[in-house]
């Protein structure tokens, strides 16, 4: 005779990566970029495009391949987000020497950045703001100290 019950669900489950930090960044990065990118589809923006926009707003006329470095970006990447951008008319390539050039954000694109900053603070709110501003910096200089030995092993 074939027993159709469901087999008994066990309460007491036991989540074995709980002990782990890796475990717990990983599921607030990825709960924080979910949040984020939700709010940038708003803006027709995807988050790699939000820091290419922010970090030319940054920095005008820095080279592609120096934006693909410091975001962590690949190189073959880098060619198609930087045309998507240009087909949106956030950004434009302006000659630096003969060989080389450097991007620039349009009317459009400072527009954007500001858009785009608004949405990076309403997420860090919604994500956390539970944590007092003395707890988010002794974090943010927890996890700089952590991210310069992560690099540093590159």
């Amino acid at each position: 005779m074939r027993n159709n019950s469901k087999p008994r669900q066990i309460l007491d489950t036991v989540n074995p990566l709980e002990p782990y930090l890796g475990y717990h960044l990983r599921r607030i990065s990825a709960a924080s970029m979910a949040s984020l990118t939700l709010l940038l589809n708003e803006l027709d923006i995807r988050p790699s495009e939000a820091t290419v926009i922010l970090f030319v707003q940054a920095t005008p006329g820095v080279r592609q391949s120096l934006i693909g470095k410091h975001l962590g970006i690949r190189r073959a990447n880098m060619a198609p987000l930087i045309a998507g951008l240009e087909s949106k008319s956030l950004c434009r390539k302006e000659a630096l020497d003969g060989r080389s050039s450097g991007i620039q954000l349009t009317k459009a694109g400072v527009k954007c950045a500001a858009k785009i900053e608004v949405k990076i603070r309403e997420n860090e709110e919604r994500c956390f703001g539970q944590l007092t501003v003395r707890d988010r910096k002794a974090l943010m200089k927890i996890i700089s100290t952590i991210n310069l030995e992560l690099i540093s092993l590159e």
